[in-house]
Order: structure tokens, then sequence, then C-alpha cells
């Protein structure tokens, strides 16, 4: 009944749905109409929102992300929900009896994700609420404000790492000038020298320049690029070994020290060890 305190535009709509449902209703037969009553029921809901605040929209979606999902029985238990949570204001839910899926999940979003829709499946509903509380407004400013926040200090400490790697490689190409322009026995001291004629002509005979580099980082506080620098100075590498170059030998109290590398690093690099499986020469000769 429509009658008594008035009815506005959207219940009416609503009503008119619903006599044109019974209307349909009574002129089936009674085995039909019986399985009809059923689904009138369980459309109710739908027709006559008890909340006037909430807009129904039948098989649509509304864009946006999703704030929070769950199982959902029926639309009271939605609705319930979208009230209850600080800053929802609109809402997805697939029914449950849907072959979709996500039957019976409810997907709750912001007010902000009822001003676009898509076209959704047979068995799912919409809605939002037409007039957001102030609360829930407060909150989700609340939140955009704080996301804001948290998206500028990321941007600020992502400057700062920028700046602190743009220092150290700064800090390294000046070692590396710096390096270019002493005399080695200045730059180094004498321990470091001779960690640095051990370690090139000694276990890292064979090596490439990235292992010489670490084995000399933990001696020298020296940049890897300035390590690198520092050891192409005092060496070259040739038929695969690393070798003194003649200015380092003949440098400044340096002769004794690097003595005894120079006479491992004048070996004859060993011959290839035979393949696993093949015999030694002198077994192939006999």
């Amino acid at each position: 009944d429509g009658g008594g305190g008035g009815v506005d535009g959207v219940t009416k709509k609503k009503l008119g749905k619903l006599h044109q449902v019974v209307y349909d209703g009574m002129s089936m037969p009674e085995e039909v109409a019986d399985m009809f009553a059923v689904r009138v029921v369980q459309e109710l809901p739908l027709l006559l929102s008890r909340d006037s605040n909430l807009v129904l929209d039948d098989s649509v979606d509304y864009e946006g992300g999703d704030l929070t999902n769950f199982k959902a029985p029926d639309l009271e238990t939605v609705m319930q929900a979208l009230h209850k949570h600080p800053t929802a204001a609109a809402f997805t839910w697939v029914k449950p009896d849907s072959e979709n899926k996500y039957a019976g999940m409810a997907f709750l979003k912001t007010g902000e994700a009822a001003e676009k829709k898509y076209p959704g499946c047979p068995d799912m509903l919409s809605g939002h609420l037409e007039i957001v509380p102030r609360c829930k407004k407060e909150a989700i400013a609340k939140e955009k404000q704080e996301a804001f926040k948290a998206a500028m200090e990321a941007k600020r400490l992502e400057a700062i790492a920028l700046q602190e790697k743009l220092e150290q490689e700064k800090k390294a190409q000046r070692q590396v000038s710096a390096l270019q322009k002493k005399p080695i026995e200045e730059t180094l001291t004498e321990p470091q020298l001779a960690t640095l004629v051990t370690v090139v002509h000694g276990v890292g005979t064979w090596k490439g320049k990235a292992v010489l580099v670490d084995a000399l980082k933990a001696s020298c506080d020296l940049s890897k690029a300035a390590l690198g620098a520092l050891i192409g100075r005092v060496a070259i590498k040739r038929d695969h070994r690393w070798r003194l170059t003649d200015t380092f030998l003949h440098g400044k109290n340096l002769e004794e020290k690097a003595a005894a590398a120079w006479e491992v690093n004048s070996r004859e690099q060993p011959p290839p060890k035979p393949a696993k499986g093949d015999a030694p020469a002198e077994q192939q000769e006999g």
C-alpha cells in the first residue's frame, strides 16, 4: 500500500516492479505459481530495500579497488557490513545461487567506486550509499591523506638513496683520479703494498680482476673502482697470468717485497689437467 505518509519516486518504481511480479504470478498455473512465489520472496530485499539511502543496481559492478571481501548469504548481511565498515560506501555482491566462481562473495568499496559501472554477470548486485555519512567521508579523507604522506615519504627516501649513490660514485671517481696521479708508494701503506703483491701473485695468479679486488677490499679502504685501477697500474695479465709491471718492480723500496712473489709469478704455467677418463701422456705413448 503506497498511501499514508507519501512515497518517493524510487519507492514507487520498486512497488510498481513488485506489483508486476505479483500480477504475473497470479496468471500462472498453480504448480508454477508455487515455485514463482519462492523467487518473489528471494527478490524482495532487492525490490523493497529497507534502507532508503541505499541505491541498488542489478547485474552491474562498480569500478574501484576492493576494501575487503567476505562471504554473505543474503543482502541484509552485505548491508550491515557496508554500514559498519569505516570507509566503505558501495558494494558488489554475487548472489549465492550464481554459477560464478565468486558466488556468495561480497566486495566493499569506497564511495568513489559508485561513479563508474561495468556490466556485471546476471547474478550480480551492486549498491551504494546515496548520501555518504560525514564520519565515512572524514575517514576516507584521512585515509587518502595518509596514503599521500606515505607516497611522499617513499619518494623522499628514494631521492636520498639516489643522492647517496651518486655521492659514492663521485667519491670512487675521485679515488681513481687520485690513484692515477700519485706514485703508487704514496697511495698505499707498506703493509697494503705487500698485500697487493701477495694477492696479485699468490693465490690470485690465474684469477680475474674482480677476485683480486675482493681480496684487496678487506685490507684497503678504497672503492672497488679504485682498487681495480690500482691493480691495473701495478700488474698486467699475460698468458692468463698476472705479472708485475717494471714500473712497480723498480719503485721505491719495492724490489725486496716483490722478489718472492715475482719468483712465483715467473714460473711457467702448469699444463692443463687431463680430462676425467683420459690416460696420462706417458701411458698413451707406452
